[in-house]
C-alpha cells in the first residue's frame, strides 16, 4: 500500500513540475504580427508600407506657395533640382544619380515625355493646383516600376473630393526673380482658377485653368528688345508662358473607383 502511495506521489509531483514550466514556457512565448511583403503597385497605407516614404500634404505645398513641382523639391533633402537656363527645363538628382534613375507617377502611373517613360521629366511642367498629396519613395524600386526606377519614385495623388458641394478658387501670385519685377515685364505672373463639384455621394468633378508667365531673368542683359551690338541682348535665362488646363470626373463606391482626366499643356 505504502509502495503504490510512493508511486502516486510521485507521477504527481511529476505532474505538478510539468504543468508549472508549460505554464512558465507560455508566458515568454510572444505571438509576432504578421508580415506583409508587397510590390506596392496597388495603393498601400504609408505607415504598412515597405519602404521609407515621405509624404507632402496639401497644407505644407500651399506654406510653401510652390505653382509647379520644381519649386515645390527644391525644399526637400536628397532632391536636387538641377535647372536649364538655356532650355527653360529643370530636372532631378536624387542621391547623386540623374533623373534618367528616377521614376514620376501620377495617381500610380507613369508620365510620358520626349525622353521616356516616366523619367527624365522637366519639373517646371507639373502644376499642382490639383494636387492632394505627394509620396516620395527613397530606394531601388526598378522590380515594380521598371529598370529605371533606381534611385526612387514621386508618386503624386491629385484631388478627387472636396468638402461640400462646390468649391471655386481664383489667386493671382506675383513673384521677383532675384531684385528683379515689374508688371508683365519682368518677374513671375501666375492667375489661376479651380471649380469643384460634388455631385453626389459617388460623383465628383472638377475644371482648373493655370497661366505661369516666367519674363526671364535679366541679370544686367537689355533683353530682345536691345539692339546695341555690345553683347548684352537677350536673358540669362529665357522666358517662357506655360497654359495649364485639366479636368476630372470621378466615380467612387466602397468597391470600386473610376477616373476619366483631360490634360492640355502649352509652353511659349
Amino acid at each position: 500500500m505504502r509502495f503504490y502511495g510512493s508511486i502516486l506521489l510521485w507521477l504527481f509531483s511529476i505532474a505538478i513540475c510539468f504543468s508549472q514550466e508549460k505554464e512558465k514556457d507560455t508566458v515568454l512565448t510572444q505571438e509576432l504580427n504578421e508580415v506583409v511583403v508587397t510590390g506596392q503597385y496597388n495603393p498601400q497605407s504609408v505607415k504598412k508600407s515597405v519602404y521609407e516614404v515621405k509624404v507632402i500634404n496639401r497644407e505644407q505645398i500651399e506654406q510653401q506657395a510652390a505653382n509647379n513641382l520644381a519649386d515645390l523639391l527644391n525644399f526637400n533633402l536628397n532632391l536636387t533640382v538641377i535647372p536649364n537656363s538655356q532650355t527653360g527645363r529643370s530636372t532631378i538628382s536624387f542621391f547623386g544619380l540623374n533623373s534618367e534613375y528616377f521614376n514620376i507617377l501620377v495617381d500610380n502611373i507613369p508620365l510620358v515625355s520626349d525622353n521616356g517613360l516616366g523619367n527624365n521629366i522637366d519639373l517646371t511642367q507639373i502644376n499642382l493646383d490639383d494636387v492632394e498629396r505627394i509620396e516620395i519613395v527613397e530606394g531601388a524600386m526598378g522590380v515594380e516600376y521598371g529598370a529605371n526606377a533606381v534611385s526612387g519614385v514621386i508618386n503624386i495623388i491629385t484631388k478627387k473630393s472636396i468638402d461640400g458641394n462646390w468649391r471655386a478658387e481664383a489667386f493671382l501670385q506675383e513673384e521677383t526673380v532675384s531684385d528683379e519685377y515689374a508688371w508683365f515685364d519682368k518677374g513671375r505672373h501666375i492667375q489661376g482658377l479651380n471649380l469643384a463639384h460634388n455631385f453626389n455621394e459617388k460623383w465628383f468633378g472638377k475644371i482648373g485653368f493655370n497661366r505661369n508667365q516666367f519674363a526671364g531673368f535679366y541679370n544686367n542683359r537689355q533683353g530682345k528688345d536691345y539692339y546695341t551690338n555690345d553683347g548684352l541682348r537677350g536673358y540669362e535665362w529665357l522666358p517662357k508662358t506655360q497654359f495649364t488646363t485639366n479636368a476630372i470626373i470621378n466615380y467612387k463606391t466602397e468597391k470600386f473607383n473610376l477616373d476619366y482626366k483631360f490634360e492640355y499643356f502649352n509652353e511659349v
